[in-house]
Order: C-alpha cells, then sequence, then structure tokens
C-alpha cells in the first residue's frame, strides 16, 4: 500500500510532535527525529508511537478534529509519500474475529506426522501461535504447547478457547525473544509466522530454549495454483494495494536452508482443503490484513469484487479453496 509518510523537521519540538500525531489519519507510518528517532503506526482506533522511548496512547484520529486531509500539519512537519509498512507484530489485531473463524485448520496427516517424530507427551512451543489454530490441534494429539504470541489481541482469543485446556500456557513473546526457559522445549513450529521473524535473533533463540531433539517445523497452508485460485489471487492484486508486498511469504527455500545451516532440510507436502459458504468466504478474505478492512479506503471495491467471485463459482451455496500445506522440517544444530 502506498501511504502518506509525515516527517517533522528536526527542529519541532515535542508538543508539537505530539499535536502532530494526533492529527493523523488511520493507517499510515510515520517516522522523524528529535534527538532520538521516533517512529509511528497507528491502525484503527489506537495511535501507538515511541516518544523518546515511551509508549504514548493517542485517542481515535476519526473523532479529532481535523485531519491532513481536510486541513495542515503543524507547522514544521511536511507530508512526502512513501511505502506503507505495518509492524508485523500488529498487523492482524482488527482481524481477530475473522482469523479465529475463517482460517483453514491444518491436516490430520500434519498431527500424525508430528507425532511420528516426536512422541506424546512432549513439549512443544508454537511460535507466532496466533488464534490457537494450530496450538488447539497438538492439544489434542497430546502434547503441552506453550502459545508464544506478541500480538495482545490473537493471544487473548487463543486464551478464550483454550485456557481451560490442561497442557496449554499462554505467553507474550515474540519469536526473538520468547521468554521460555533455556533448553525447555522439545519442537518449535511456526504455522504461518516464520516469514514475520528476524531471522538471526530467532535462531539464537530457538537453539537456546530448545533440548533434544531440538527440531523446527516451519509450515504453511499455500493455495493452490489453479484456475479458480488464479483468479481469486488477480482480484488481490488489483484491488488490494498491500497484497504484492506482503500476500506471500518473502522466504525462499535458500533463506531456510541459511537459516538451519548446516543442517540439512526436509520438505514434506499435505493436501488440505476449506468448504465455505458465503458469510465463512467473505471472513476468509477479510481474515487476510493486506485486504482493506471495513471503513478503509479500498474495502467496498475488494469486496463486490469478491462477492461476484463467490457468487460465480458456489456450487449450492458452497465453494472449495484447496490448499498444500508445505512442511519444512529440520534439526536446529549449533555445529
Amino acid at each position: 500500500m502506498t501511504a502518506r509518510l509525515f516527517e517533522p523537521a528536526a527542529s519541532v519540538n515535542a508538543s508539537t510532535w505530539v499535536r502532530f500525531l494526533r492529527c493523523l489519519p488511520n493507517e499510515v507510518f510515520l517516522s522523524g527525529t528529535i534527538g532520538k528517532t521516533s517512529r509511528a503506526v497507528i491502525r484503527g482506533s489506537r495511535l501507538f508511537n515511541t516518544l523518546f522511548g515511551l509508549p504514548c496512547y493517542g485517542k481515535n484520529p476519526a473523532r479529532l478534529l481535523g485531519t491532513i486531509k481536510s486541513g495542515s500539519p503543524p507547522v514544521g512537519c511536511s507530508l512526502t509519500q512513501t511505502n506503507y509498512r505495518m509492524d508485523s507484530t500488529e498487523r492482524f489485531s482488527d482481524r481477530v474475529e475473522n482469523y479465529a473463524k475463517f482460517r483453514p485448520n491444518y491436516p490430520d496427516a500434519l498431527i500424525r506426522f508430528v507425532q511420528e517424530r516426536l512422541s506424546p507427551p512432549g513439549v512443544i512451543a508454537d511460535i507466532g501461535s496466533g488464534t490457537g489454530i494450530l496450538s488447539d490441534q497438538l492439544l489434542n494429539a497430546g502434547y503441552a504447547v506453550y502459545g508464544v504470541e506478541p500480538n495482545e489481541p490473537m493471544r487473548r482469543e487463543a486464551e478464550r478457547r483454550l485456557e481451560s485446556r490442561p497442557g496449554f500456557h499462554s505467553v507474550t513473546g515474540t519469536a526473538e525473544a520468547t521468554t521460555l526457559g533455556s533448553g525447555s522445549v522439545d519442537t518449535v513450529t511456526c504455522a504461518q509466522s516464520f516469514h514475520w521473524f528476524d531471522r538471526t535473533r530467532t535462531r539464537v533463540e530457538f537453539t537456546r530454549i530448545l533440548r533434544e531433539p531440538k527440531l523446527v517445523l516451519l509450515i504453511w497452508n499455500e493455495r493452490i495454483s489453479e484456475d479458480l485460485m488464479e483468479e481469486y489471487d488477480r482480484i488481490l492484486q488489483e484491488s488490494a494495494p498491500e497484497y504484492s508486498r506482503v500476500g506471500r511469504r518473502e522466504v525462499t527455500d535458500g533463506d531456510i536452508a541459511d537459516f538451519f545451516a548446516p543442517t540439512p532440510v526436509e520438505q514434506f507436502d499435505f493436501p488440505n482443503a476449506q468448504r465455505l459458504d458465503r458469510d465463512g468466504f467473505l471472513g476468509r478474505v477479510l481474515s487476510s490484513s493486506y485486504v482493506p478492512n471495513v471503513g478503509q479506503p479500498g474495502h467496498e471495491v475488494v469486496m463486490n469484487r469478491m462477492e461476484a467471485f463467490f457468487d460465480r463459482y458456489a456450487q449450492l451455496g458452497w465453494i472449495d479453496f484447496p490448499y498444500q500445506t508445505r512442511v519444512y522440517l529440520a534439526q536446529l544444530n549449533t555445529v
């Protein structure tokens, strides 16, 4: 997504900076320097920024008097264009309900595959566990699961679903800083999450928390390329500007090999599918962070096209999403 970048001049004082932040419209990436580097992201009704290292929460920008679109930034603040970038740990804050309801599970064959390599009971750290989709399946298989998730709304949804389950532990942390004890887990899983991580720091952290057999599984549900999905993909390319940047995992097989080097990596594919009615299909579309959400620019355009897509291809009120669940498996060794 191309978005406005607002840069205050170095001479702008702190009060002007705060006033500047609070007049911005939703969904911008902001950066500037006032003695120290400062940056901010506005998402939905909350303003997140770092000002001299201290968190500051602003009001809903939509309720403030005037915005950049209808007025001018404070004196000393300039307006340019840049590529929009959202902190990956906060990308899904406004998608939690749709994500939990409409994202696909992982195939039973994958869970059996995990059991063949780590017999239950064992301890698994599910890193970037989100709303707990994979964590739930691992708990059902007999494992103790530490669901490590930095995004508060996603983590709370996982807790709501799973906190009563024996063996589930909700952890506020990131891949780079899990807060787990050294040598505390047998296996790490990363489902739909590894592409967001700082790989260098993540390797150090995974090496620290893992004990034998030190297994790591990187997992993605990937849409299968066929005529139906190619048209779906084309709608996203044309109507969801962020899709080209974050719609596909930007991690190559070479990146994954480098992460595990010198240990060889095994790759496995499992068939998966999801059958969706109209509400489920539209919810699945909106569960993706690159699709403009309700009230955001471009939302009606992309959703109108998706409704037409469903009406064209649904059979008896249902549409099938074919997936391939791709798994990369390796032991994380330091020599």
